[in-house]
């Protein structure tokens, strides 16, 4: 996930007040992330119908549990408020840059530097090209329910439309629910052999330039920006459905 692609539709906005995400550029404090990536909770299965229109909206939108990853994950990767998407791209841009300036470096350090360093690259290219491949399978997903939602919506705000925009929320919460599956389950080996090559490489701490060491630890920024996508798409998740609760009470008062 990355360039984060879970906008929601302004009439499922409409009641939504949150946060963007912003990643700071700041010293690691060297960790091991694959706890992190076992402690993901899993995407959130759309209720019922009985259960949408008998619970509160806010419970399904609570995300006390996220917001608490989060907070475990600012030592490693600074989290504020700001464009999550922009963060994203930023972090891409300063990637290439890194990877640019630690080739023309990597050749002086020693040789065993020099195996993890082509190990590292290699394992995140995969990771990255893994992202953009899901990426792309989620927007689908939600360019299909934009559509879907527009025309209904083409002739006003009624009731029976409100139950058309519910049905179709729920095909898009089912499919982005097998698409994390499988996208967490591809990924997974991938994360977890860059998160040993960090720790068994002490983050790039031995290296000597600090060209090769800023890309050790911006790979290690790349696995927080992973996990911090994830989180941000299972809150939004639920937050849509909150919202289909709410157009769901709405038709029977």
């Amino acid at each position: 996930m990355k360039t984060r692609i879970c906008s929601l539709p302004l009439v499922i906005l409409i009641t939504i007040l949150f946060g963007d995400i912003r990643l700071n550029a700041q010293e690691l404090a060297h960790t091991s992330l694959l706890p992190f990536f076992d402690k993901l909770p899993i995407s959130p299965v759309f209720p019922v119908s009985s259960t949408l229109t008998a619970d509160k909206p806010e419970t399904f939108e609570d995300h006390s549990d996220l917001d608490a990853l989060q907070k475990q994950l600012q030592p490693v990767l600074g989290i504020n408020r700001q464009e999550g998407a922009q963060a994203s791209n930023e972090m891409l841009q300063e990637e290439a840059k890194r990877n640019a300036a630690a080739q023309l470096t990597v050749k002086d350090e020693s040789p065993e530097i020099q195996h993890a360093y082509t190990l590292l690259h290699d394992a995140l290219k995969n990771m990255q090209e893994m992202k953009i491949e899901y990426a792309a399978n989620f927007q689908r997903l939600e360019d299909v329910y934009f559509k879907k939602i527009t025309d209904y919506y083409k002739e006003g705000h009624t009731q029976a439309n409100n139950a058309n925009v519910i049905g179709a929320t729920h095909d898009k919460v089912n499919g982005e629910e097998y698409l994390l599956s499988v996208y967490l389950s591809h990924v997974k080996e991938l994360f977890k052999q860059v998160d040993n090559l960090l720790a068994e490489n002490n983050y790039g701490d031995g290296a000597k330039s600090q060209e090769v060491k800023m890309m050790f630890q911006g790979a290690e920024k790349d696995e927080a920006l992973l996990l911090n996508d994830v989180i941000e798409r299972i809150k939004l998740e639920r937050i849509t459905i909150s919202n289909c609760a709410r157009l769901a009470q709405a038709g029977k008062k």
